[in-house]
């Protein structure tokens, strides 16, 4: 949550818990079940970005994710869950990302011991104090239709970034062949300079 408020503005939490767990006022909180769907309306989720579920019951997140996804069809819905075997419930109902507590950094663990340095490496472009990172921007116009050979090169030579990847809808293509064609409406996965983040 500390993470989140730092990167992100008009945050919403609803939790049964006693008080805000935050005291920047930084933070909206609403207490009470995220299974209660009176209480989730008060989050106006309808006007949000994106909406995170998580409870320390995978069963509790599953009957909001079905709350929230039937109430609000084109909100970007990711769930944090703590039993594995639960995944393919949630992507069943059209939860967008699903998140196993511990897969991540257990598969960084597992990469640092096959490449020295791969935790190194992934919280330097998950760390928003880094000045380099990975970043998200549309495909310019005079990228369209052209293959990414020519995307790599145009970004690294006229913004010094470098393309590892095609986000197109829900789909993400990471280093596609050379003559993989970009397409309107694509968005570039890039590691480069992050915003806001001075030398």
């Amino acid at each position: 949550m500390k993470d989140i408020i730092e990167t992100k503005d008009n945050v919403t939490l609803v939790a049964n818990i006693e008080k805000s767990p935050d005291s920047s006022g930084k933070l909206i909180f609403i207490k009470g079940d995220i299974t209660d769907e009176k209480t989730v309306a008060k989050a106006h989720i309808d006007k949000a970005k994106l909406c995170i579920i998580s409870d320390e019951e995978d069963s509790n997140s599953l009957i909001a994710g079905i709350n929230v996804r039937t109430q609000y069809k084109n909100t970007y819905i990711i769930a944090l869950i703590f039993k594995k075997e639960t995944e393919r419930a949630f992507r069943e109902i059209g939860i967008n990302e699903v998140f196993s507590s511990g897969s991540f950094s257990s598969r960084v663990l597992v990469k640092s011991i096959e490449f020295k340095g791969a935790s190194k490496f992934f919280n330097q472009l998950l760390d928003e104090n880094f000045k380099e990172g990975l970043i998200e921007k549309d495909l310019p116009r005079n990228l369209e239709n052209k293959e990414f050979l020519e995307v790599i090169n145009f970004f690294k030579e006229n913004k010094e970034e470098i393309a590892v990847g095609i986000k197109r809808n829900e789909q993400i293509i990471i280093n596609p062949e050379k003559t993989f064609a970009a397409a309107a409406g694509d968005k570039v996965m890039l590691i480069g300079r992050k915003s806001g983040v001075n030398l």
